[in-house]
Order: structure tokens, then sequence, then C-alpha cells
């Protein structure tokens, strides 16, 4: 009876740790979610103007399929512009909305790395759940608040959160039935094909699966059927999203790197130690240690035969690293004042937090099943970093919230008004100021966006939002 009730006891407390990681979701998403209703502006800006030929011709109805294969640089917007044209009649192309789906996205991932986790914990205590409560806080970490307040990031969201569900489906797999396997491939094939179609980070998750592929613990025929036809459709994909793609112009090369090996190390390792930090040199050392946690991590699964039953985070690191290296080969190359290519860039710690979330879940793994001092050393240093980092994150996240949302709040006032307004006033959008104005005209027109509700421009001036003193002057 003793016995029993110790059972009992421990079997309570471990549900109680998986509610508090359930929780610690929750949690985190609710903060995301409030803090795009603070600082989330309804205004198209930047590259999300791209958006708006695709809305003309749908609502001429001339939009084809071609369309939304319609290259942006280096990425090809077919999901995130059609997740945009679903939803945009329903809100008027209100950009807030998608801002909103990041959060989703990131939602997403955090659940399917709980379910990761949760396969880890199978035969262990579910107290082992415990140790996932810092994970929410890494997904959803202020440091992306570039992406969170930025409609047109809703990219780099269903690139990540579609490439991690991937992954797992890929690891999933394969305790399944012959049938089932077959099943969940396939999902795993769809997820990795809206990845890849949603932003150029998403072809990484294709040599990453192969990686899922190859370590794992199938026998060699299936293995060989499945790595085959993942490769083989991650091939067909490649060369599609490959298709037509000139370098745009001013560019670098993306060897640029590779011809200068200690300037590419550098912008590599401040990219991953800037899932955490904000500031260069410090996201530097920070991310040069990690790379040499990350080598001691892989060689102790190695050592001991365990690579298989770690798959998942394996894979998910590789796909991190690949999407890293993506973004080194294409951004270092640019002049350091170019601020959308430095390294601590906001927008890129959405493929670099993976990489620290899956580093923690393997050395989580490693400590629980052996007492290595160095795997207890290592562990408990990573810990150190996520937990400081999540306090600086939010007090700068908050700050960097604030300011993007009055440099929006502006650009809103003034787009509202671009008939008048001269063209350097328009520069605030970081486009071609032509370009702004005739796409602007095209969404008053349609009633859309900012524009929706407002009276003809007749009748209309005093309706609009009137810039403050200050902003007239400085316009």
């Amino acid at each position: 009876m003793g016995r029993e009730k110790v059972a009992s006891d421990a079997g309570g407390r471990g549900y109680a740790a998986l509610y508090l990681a359930l929780l610690s979701i929750l949690l985190c998403f609710v903060v995301s979610v409030l803090y795009v209703h603070s600082f989330g502006v309804n205004v198209f800006f930047a590259d999300e103007w791209d958006l708006v030929p695709l809305l003309r011709e749908s609502h001429a109805g001339t939009l084809g399929a071609t369309d939304l294969f319609a290259r942006h640089n280096e990425h090809i917007y077919l999901f995130p512009w059609g997740l945009m044209l679903l939803l945009g009649p329903m809100t008027n192309y209100d950009t807030v909305p998608f801002m909103y789906a990041v959060q989703f996205c990131f939602l997403l991932t955090s659940i399917v790395l709980l379910l990761a986790f949760s396969q880890d914990a199978k035969d262990r205590s579910r107290a082992y759940f415990l140790l996932f409560l810092p994970v929410p806080f890494l997904v959803f970490t202020l440091r992306q608040y570039e992406n969170m307040l930025w409609g047109n990031q809703v990219s780099f969201g269903l690139a990540q959160s579609f490439s991690v569900l991937a992954l797992y489906a890929l690891h999933a797999s394969f305790g399944a039935g012959l049938a089932k396997r077959a099943g969940v491939f396939s999902a795993a094939v769809l997820c990795a094909t809206v990845a890849t179609f949603s932003a150029a980070q998403g072809l990484m998750v294709w040599p990453a699966g192969l990686l899922v592929l190859i370590v794992s613990s199938l026998n060699r025929m299936a293995k060989g059927v499945l790595a085959a036809s993942w490769a083989l459709l991650g091939l067909v994909e490649w060369i599609l999203y490959s298709v037509g793609y000139d370098k745009p112009k001013g560019v670098p090369s993306v060897l640029y790197a590779v011809g200068h090996p200690l300037e590419g190390l550098r912008y590599f390792a401040t990219l991953l130690g800037s899932a955490l930090f904000w500031n260069d040199a410090f996201a530097f050392w920070v991310g040069l240690m990690l790379l040499f946690f990350t080598a001691i991590g892989l060689l102790m699964l190695a050592k001991r035969h365990e690579l298989a039953g770690s798959s998942f985070w394996v894979s998910l690191l590789a796909f991190s690293f690949l999407s890293m290296a993506l973004i080194t080969a294409g951004r270092s190359g640019f002049p350091d004042e170019a601020f959308f290519a430095q390294p601590t860039a906001s927008r890129y710690a959405t493929f670099s937090v993976p990489a620290v979330a899956a580093l923690y879940a393997l050395f989580v793994k490693l400590v629980w099943q052996r007492k290595s001092t160095v795997a207890s050393a290592v562990f408990g240093v990573v810990l150190v970093l996520v937990l400081v980092s999540v306090p600086i994150s939010y007090q700068k996240g908050l700050a960097s919230g604030e300011l993007t949302k009055v440099s929006r709040k502006r650009a809103a006032s003034i787009i509202i008004d671009y008939r008048s307004q001269p063209a350097s006033a328009l520069l605030i959008f970081g486009w071609d100021p032509q370009r702004v104005r005739r796409y602007a005209r095209v969404l008053d027109r349609l009633d859309q966006s900012i524009f929706a509700g407002i009276p003809d421009p007749n009748g209309r001036d005093d309706r609009r939002p009137q810039p403050s003193t200050t902003q007239a002057r400085d316009d």
C-alpha cells in the first residue's frame, strides 16, 4: 500500500509538471498577443508593399497561380501571400491580424517542441517536464520583436513552425506501422513544402530531414526508401525554387563568407548568440560558446550511440545551423551600416532560436540519462544563459516595441496623406517613394488597409489622422 501511495504521489507531481509546461506555453502566447495588441499598428511597411499588386489582381479577378510564385529577392512567398489574400478580405487587409498569425506560428512551434520533450520523458519521471519551462520563453522571446510587429514576417513564422513540424513528423513516423508511416511521411512532405515556399530558409528543412532519416533506427530497406523519396522530393522543390532566380543588383556574392572565412565565422557566431542577446560583441562570444557546446553534445551522443534516439533535436540543430549559414551567405557581404543585414537584426532570431532550444533539450536529456560532469556543467551554463536572456529580452523588447509603434504611427499619418506628402517623407517606408505613392493609391482606390472606411478624397480631410505639430515639423 505504501509503495502504491508513493507511485501515486509521484504520478500526481508528474502531471502537475506537465500542466506547468502547458501553462508556460499559454502564458508566453498570451503575453505575445498582448504585445501585438499594445504595439502593433495597421500600416503597410517596406516589403509588405509587394502584396499590393497581388491585391489589385485579386480584386480585378486576374490573379493567377504564377503571381503567387513571383520571387521577392531570394524568397517565394506562396503560402504567406496566399494566407494574406485569404484573410485580407475579412479584415480589409489590416496588417495587425497578420502579426497575430505570427504568434500562432510560435504557438505551433512550442507545442511541437513539447511533444518532442514528451517523447524523451516517456521512460522517465514526468517531473522531466519541469525542465521544459524555459523553452516557451525562448520561442516567444521579444528578441524577435521585428517579426512580431510586422505582418509581412508571417513568412518567417510559417517557415520556422512548419519546418519544426515536418522534422517532428519524420521523427514520429519511425515508431508507426507501415500504413501509418506512409501517412505521417506524407504529412511531413506537405509541411516541408509549406516551409519551403514561405521563405528561403524553409529550403533547409530538406537536408535537415534527410539527416533525421540517416541517423534513425529504421531497418536498412525502410531507411533507404524513405531517404531516397525525401531527397528526390526535396531536389524537385529546390529546382523549382531556383528556376528564374537572378541575383538582385547590389547584392554581394553568396561566396563572400567563403572568401572571408573569419568574417563569415564572426557573422555566423553572432547570429547564433543573438538568439539570446542584443549586443554584437556579447552575442558573438556567446555564439562561439554555443558552437563549442554543440560539438561536445554531438560527440557525446555519437560516442554513446544515441544519435538515433535524439534524431529530432539533432535535425532541429541542423535546420537552424543551415538556415543561419544561408543568412550568412546572403548577408555577410553587406557593409556594417546596412541595418537589415546585421547579424543581430531582430528578424533573424526566428531561425537561431531553434538551435538554442535544441541544444538545451539535448543536454537536458544527457544530464537526465547519465551522471556526466561535463554534460551537467554545459547544461548549467546553457540554462543560465537562457534565464539571463529572458528579462533582458523583455526589457529591450518592450522598449523596441514602443519605438516601433511610434515609427509606424508616424508612417500611418504620412501615408494617409500620401497625395500631398513630399518624396522625402515617404522614405520612412524604406522603399522607393514613387512606388509607395503608387501602391498607396491602389489601396486608397480599393478602400483597403488604412484607407478602409475613409470617404472620398473631397470629403475626407476631417476623417484623416492629423500628424502632431512635432511630426509636421520633422516632415
